[in-house]
């Protein structure tokens, strides 16, 4: 079973040290993937593990935990939960917006932190789902593609051309940088305007557009499951499963054990 990935970044060691060290992470099928001291180096462990949930104290040096958070939901989506030794509103208020699932205080109460987590997975799946049916609720009529299904606020030309390269070359070593080197723009320029103008970032569209292609490959068979994550653009099968995970809400070990009719259940848009 693959577990929920969670970074901690806290600047009070004693903290940092007890979350990381003294909760039962296996038990809420979670694991410890980093942690950090500030919030910039907080910022690059995000870029480098890709964590499903983040824990990270507001008041740090060299970049708060709001800030932080504000950048990194830029990369891509997660679960957030706020730590702070003291409640004001203005950081409740831009927690709110930033889409904070929760906001513990210090000292941190063991079951309210499991409560925490628990609202941050279910978050997690509810995300993942809402995007999946924004792209996929017409994909399944061979005629639709993702420009069909998912069109562009404000068209800008360059998000267009970025998803007409997804659905043509999904299954090869595609990424926001090769992209945007080819339309001719800067890689911040197209994540910004390609998050403005869908709603999601590139590689949530690219992850979640092979992980439909693969789900329809499962149920047409004939497959191994290692050669489908080849085929739809993996390079290695373990992050084909992650993300398999990510996006669909189970292993694909698990998802194979049911029925074709819980499997639309689960995933709807095959």
């Amino acid at each position: 079973m693959e577990m929920y990935k969670v970074v901690i970044i806290e600047d009070e060691p004693v903290i940092r040290m007890g979350l990381v060290h003294t909760i039962d992470w296996a038990s809420m099928d979670c694991v410890v993937a980093g942690e950090a001291d500030n919030g910039r180096v907080g910022l690059a462990l995000i870029r480098e593990k890709r964590p499903d949930i983040v824990i990270a104290d507001i008041c740090m040096p060299q970049m708060d935990g709001l800030t932080m958070f504000r950048e990194a939901n830029e990369l891509y989506r997660f679960s957030m939960i706020i730590l702070t030794g003291y409640l004001e509103f203005k950081y409740a208020h831009e927690a709110i917006q930033l889409n904070v699932v929760d906001y513990l205080l210090k000292p941190i109460d063991e079951r309210k932190l499991e409560e925490a987590v628990e609202k941050a997975k279910s978050s997690l799946l509810q995300m993942h789902n809402s995007m999946q049916y924004e792209i996929y609720k017409g994909l399944e009529k061979e005629e639709k593609t993702i420009i069909d299904v998912l069109p562009v606020k404000n068209g800008n030309i360059y998000v267009e051309k970025a998803l007409q390269i997804i659905h043509d070359r999904y299954n090869t070593q595609l990424g926001l940088r090769t992209v945007a080197a080819e339309l001719g723009v800067s890689e911040s320029y197209l994540a910004r305007k390609f998050k403005e103008g869908t709603g999601i970032t590139f590689l949530d569209c690219l992850n979640q557009y092979r992980i439909n292609q693969a789900l329809k490959r499962i149920r047409a068979g004939g497959y191994r499951i290692n050669e489908i994550s080849d085929q739809v653009g993996f390079t290695q099968y373990k992050q084909f499963a992650v993300v398999f995970r990510r996006y669909v809400g189970m292993s694909c070990s698990d998802f194979l054990k049911l029925s074709e009719a819980q499997q639309k259940e689960v995933y709807p848009r095959i």
